[in-house]
């Protein structure tokens, strides 16, 4: 093809591509309206699906379906006003029940969080909302370890509740990252990181916390914090399976959670693994081998019992070693920081624009690449290591009845 050819068609595409753009414009006054069809048709779309997933028997057509505990009595009135016939049953075993968190609201502004991974608890699982806000906000503050970034999220997303509180419905998000940036600054003032900790400390300025820097008090914490926060699942299996023998099987997974607590401190800060270190590990895995599947037959009881030990033994320890990850990705973007301030004392006073944007730009970007970071790390503690000990698989469905 020749140049006049290609440019022959270059400009055949920019005429139609002005064109189009000139046509989307002509409808784009309609485009409210075309929403709000749009919206009556999901909604009759919804209707008619479940209108033709009614059951038939001769000319008696019945629906099934769920409905909240409490609100039984205003569908057994709803039924007599109306002449229906209702039958009222607790779900089965087999069930597939949908899930309904009610939740007080200081722990309900969790639930953009559940919103964003898409995850919601079994009807007969455990809601852990309380633990994974408590323990998610510890796990920001962590990760994040900068008092002065902190402040930023908090003062944008101040900016941004003012500015759109009236526009949006569920305010909860911005309640979430005021707690999330509370936990950072508090942090950052412990361990004295405020836009890096390289000035702070040769301003002359204390952290409150001194211990805080000391890497391997910090690692050592991390994996204490591992153990109380897998503790914390197995204390609630057993509480739910009491008085079930089953539940001693947990205590027992307690006693080697600690244990892997102490072996990581040996084999990884190499701190002396206590005497009575061995003592939870027999009192531990006796108690799983023996209460993991109670029976009258002792042989099958205990090699059912080997057989859960074997498959997850490794996995304990492993786990509580994982949250030395709070400690490595805080340390990252601590570092981070601190380059970022020293590219920037390296120029004189005479750039005092390029120290400026280095800055900015620097700190931006570690602003900006945090909150993924605790996207990654401090949810998959709560999502997989956590639940896996608290016996949680998200194996739920919201609730969303059929409503105008």
């Amino acid at each position: 093809m020749g140049l006049k050819k290609m440019q022959a068609r270059l400009n055949e595409g920019i005429r139609v591509t002005e064109s189009i753009k000139n046509e989307i414009k002509k409808y784009a006054c309609y485009l409210a309206t075309f929403l709000r069809t749009k919206k009556l048709l999901a909604k009759e779309l919804e209707f008619r699906q479940a209108k033709e997933g009614m059951g038939q028997t001769g000319s008696i057509m019945y629906l099934t379906g769920y409905a909240p505990y409490d609100s039984i009595n205003l569908l057994l009135t709803a039924a007599k006003n109306e002449k229906w016939g209702i039958l009222v049953s607790e779900p089965s075993e087999e069930d597939m029940v949908p899930t309904l968190i009610r939740n007080p609201r200081w722990i309900s502004i969790i639930q953009p969080v559940f919103k964003l991974i898409e995850v919601i608890p079994g009807y007969r699982e455990l809601d852990i909302s309380p633990l994974f806000l408590l323990f998610l906000s510890l796990f920001f503050g962590m990760i994040i370890g900068d008092a002065g970034y902190g402040a930023v999220y908090f003062f944008i997303t101040f900016w941004l509740h003012k500015k759109f509180s009236q526009k949006v419905t569920d305010t909860r998000l911005f309640f979430l990252i005021y707690m999330f940036s509370a936990c950072a600054i508090f942090w950052g003032l412990l361990t004295g990181t405020v836009f890096g900790q390289e000035w702070y400390l040769k301003a002359g300025l204390k952290p409150f916390t001194p211990i805080l820097n000391d890497t391997k008090f910090l690692q050592a914490f991390c994996f204490f914090l591992g153990a109380f926060h897998l503790s914390l699942g197995h204390c609630w299996q057993a509480a739910r399976k009491t008085p079930s023998l089953t539940a001693l099987s947990d205590i027992g997974w307690i006693f080697v959670l600690w244990a892997a607590f102490f072996l990581a401190k040996t084999l990884i800060l190499n701190d002396p693994f206590p005497y009575f270190g061995k003592w939870f590990i027999i009192a531990g895995l006796s108690l799983v081998v023996l209460f993991s599947s109670p029976q009258r037959n002792i042989f099958k009881m205990i090699g059912q019992g080997l057989g859960t030990v074997a498959l997850s033994l490794v996995n304990n320890f492993t786990d509580v070693v994982s949250y030395v990850r709070l400690f490595a990705v805080g340390l990252a973007g601590v570092a981070i920081a601190d380059t970022v301030n020293s590219l920037a004392s390296n120029f004189g006073t005479s750039n005092i624009l390029l120290k400026i944007a280095i800055v900015f730009v620097g700190h931006t970007i570690n602003i900006i690449l945090g909150p993924m970071s605790v996207l990654v790390h401090g949810i998959r503690l709560n999502v997989l290591e956590f639940s896996g000990h608290a016996g949680l698989s998200w194996s739920g469905v919201a609730y969303k009845p059929l409503r105008e």
